[in-house]
């Protein structure tokens, strides 16, 4: 049988490798509707100290909001990985249904045909707001799928720990200008700050390498807007 990854230490590179960097939208999945000054907190500690220092932010985050607050270790260790991206990335009432048929002892297999059927349902029933989504939220669970063994090869690949790749400077200036309208004084802060870091590495801006499917919305959360996140 495939080990799989029980542990909230053991889990929480997979769910950064398929929530991605730092976007106009979210930081590491955070959401900045749902969650603005854990994002801007976020954002602000990848650009002063580092896109590491970042992902730290982010996995105390996922611990405390999601892993603690959810109860995470009451759920059978066999289906954990999976229950724990679905409080992640659907909306509360669906991830209570999905966390209480696993205690219940529905099966992996049980639960990501659950998420599908409900992914399909979302595209089909609003096709305008969730039909493009579809292929991505369909990558994410096939990194779940046969019992877990692409784990740790996909996490491996897309969590680096190397140097990020550099995001373009017509994404810089688009999420510049979002959180300008979002939130004007931070808006100015972290366009000093990035000025800074233009000096300081010849227009670099850090941002964590991402793969088909990452910054994928959540059925709970606005149109374009990253996955997950939308429950406090």
């Amino acid at each position: 049988m495939t080990a799989r990854a029980r542990t909230f230490e053991q889990i929480i590179p997979h769910i950064l490798a398929v929530e991605g960097g730092i976007g106009p939208h979210s930081a590491y999945g955070i959401d900045i509707n749902a969650w603005n000054s854990q994002y801007h907190r976020a954002v602000a500690i990848t650009n002063t100290q580092g896109v590491q220092a970042g992902r730290d932010y982010a996995v105390a985050f996922y611990k405390e909001h999601f892993w603690n607050k959810h109860n995470m270790e009451s759920v059978p260790e066999e289906v954990r990985d999976v229950v724990f991206d679905t409080i992640v990335n659907h909306s509360s009432r669906f991830s209570n249904f999905i966390k209480q048929a696993a205690e219940r002892g529905a099966t992996r297999a049980d639960i990501l045909h659950l998420r599908e059927e409900e992914y399909k349902r979302l595209a089909t029933s609003n096709p305008e707001k969730y039909g493009k989504y579809l292929k991505g939220w369909m990558n994410r669970l096939n990194t779940f799928r046969d019992g877990g063994s692409g784990y740790s090869q996909y996490a491996a690949s897309n969590y680096p720990t190397g140097r990020p790749e550099l995001v373009d400077e017509q994404n810089v200036k688009a999420w510049l200008e979002d959180l300008m309208r979002q939130n004007p004084a931070v808006g100015m802060l972290m366009m000093f700050v990035i000025a800074l870091l233009e000096n300081l590495k010849g227009n670099e801006f850090p941002v964590q390498n991402t793969a088909q499917g990452q910054n994928l919305p959540s059925p709970s959360t606005p149109a374009g807007q990253p996955a997950a996140r939308a429950r406090g």
